[in-house]
């Protein structure tokens, strides 16, 4: 930042100012000096105070409203100056050529995960949200994988049920869905399977299901109870 220049600034809106009060005041003076000469004599005073009456009541208000507007007028000068130089050292100082535009690939929506646990034979239930942060509606419906057996190659099909399997969802809003998943005894205990569900309508929305099943306990035989019949007693 150039100080010279900002010192000239705030000189030169100084010294134009101190030149408009003295403009200002010369025809003030005048008529003083010619209302007060200086070998005033006593008999003299009454009428210096019967013009200075006259000049307060026609030229004073106006007097006091000139002088107010240039105070007022060289505050704000001074403010303009001094914010115009306060800019130009922020802009120097702090800002910085702006880079070109860098194109940033567009990242993928984050991959959210269901859990289904539970024992071979029953049914495990989880629920999701679909959101649509645009503006436009969108049609949604689901597509889910076969589930692959981790560290393995062995594939399942297992038969869920999405509710609702489609609709219409309206820009901004969005939808709880629940799936249901049964555990059929086409998994493996212990094992854990896993599929992804495509949200069609949204290519950048897809979730993870994982099924982790437990081997149902084994069955408790019932004790068996002997009976005995009683004999009917004969009549004699």
């Amino acid at each position: 930042m150039n100080t010279e220049k900002s010192r000239a600034e705030s000189t030169g809106v100084a010294e134009h100012y101190a030149e408009m009060w003295q403009r200002a005041w010369e025809p003030y003076l005048r008529l003083f000096r010619e209302s007060a000469p200086p070998n005033i004599i006593l008999p003299d005073l009454g009428k210096l105070q019967q013009r200075y009456i006259e000049f307060a009541c026609s030229e004073g208000a106006a007097a006091y409203r000139k002088f107010s507007q240039l105070g007022a007028d060289y505050y704000a000068a001074l403010l303009n100056t001094g914010m115009n130089l306060s800019e130009e050292f922020y802009r120097q100082v702090y800002q910085t050529k702006p880079a070109p535009p860098v194109s940033v690939p567009r990242s993928a929506a984050p991959v959210r995960e269901l859990v289904f646990t539970g024992q071979i034979g029953s049914t495990a239930s989880r629920s999701f949200i679909v959101s649509n942060r645009t503006n436009q509606p969108a049609r949604v419906s689901f597509e889910l994988s076969e589930f692959v057996k981790q560290n393995g190659s062995d594939k399942v099909r297992l038969d869920a049920q999405i509710m609702p399997g489609s609709f219409d969802l309206a820009g901004q809003a969005e939808r709880t869905i629940d799936c249901s998943l049964p555990l059929t005894e086409a998994l493996e205990a212990g094992c854990e399977y896993r599929a992804f569900l495509r949200v069609i309508g949204f290519p950048d929305m897809k979730i993870d299901f994982v099924v982790k099943a437990e081997s149902a306990p084994p069955t408790k035989a019932k004790p068996h109870v002997a009976t005995t019949r009683r004999r009917k007693k004969r009549k004699s």
